[in-house]
């Protein structure tokens, strides 16, 4: 079964990306497709002011973490919406069967993270043949300072189909 990763950020770029894998893969069988999202954790949640008291210190950490966990869930039924329930209705009308995708959405702690590189380590993890994503993606400072994410999976990527849709 050839696994492909389609890296999604809600924008049109990669919404014609999940279109593209569709229109190829539609009514053959032996794919899998995993819709793959990055979300960065706001510093906020990361860590508190802390405390003398042990007490107050444990609580702290506590509050913190609910807060954390009611975030990630509301973070990822935002990116379910906004993300992923299009790139599913774009596959969809494409004829591709739903059974065959999976829905991955990585936190990570990085203001601002390294989506390439969590990209190829998604990649490297979970064996893909093939990435996909689309060229121009929602910029952020991180991207223009370090180069479109697109450009830097091509440039890093070793042994793996890439597909960049315009």
């Amino acid at each position: 079964m050839k696994k492909i990763l389609l890296a999604l950020d809600g924008s049109d770029s990669s919404m014609r990306a999940a279109r593209h894998v569709g229109e190829l893969i539609a009514g053959h069988d032996g794919f899998e497709i995993t819709l793959f999202h990055v979300c960065s954790v706001p510093p906020r949640l990361l860590e508190h002011d802390g405390a003398e008291d042990p007490d107050k210190e444990e609580r702290l950490e506590e509050a913190l973490e609910a807060e954390f966990q009611q975030w990630r869930q509301a973070k990822h039924s935002e990116v379910q919406k906004d993300v992923f329930q299009g790139a599913l209705r774009v596959l969809r009308e494409a004829g591709v069967d739903e059974r065959h995708t999976r829905l991955t959405t990585r936190f990570v702690t990085e203001a601002h993270a390294d989506v390439a590189s969590q990209i190829l380590q998604e990649q490297d993890e979970h064996d893909h043949d093939i990435i996909a994503l689309g060229r121009h993606g929602l910029s952020t400072l991180t991207e223009l300072v370090f180069g479109r994410v697109a450009s830097r999976v091509v440039r890093h990527a070793k042994g793996r189909a890439i597909w960049v849709v315009e």
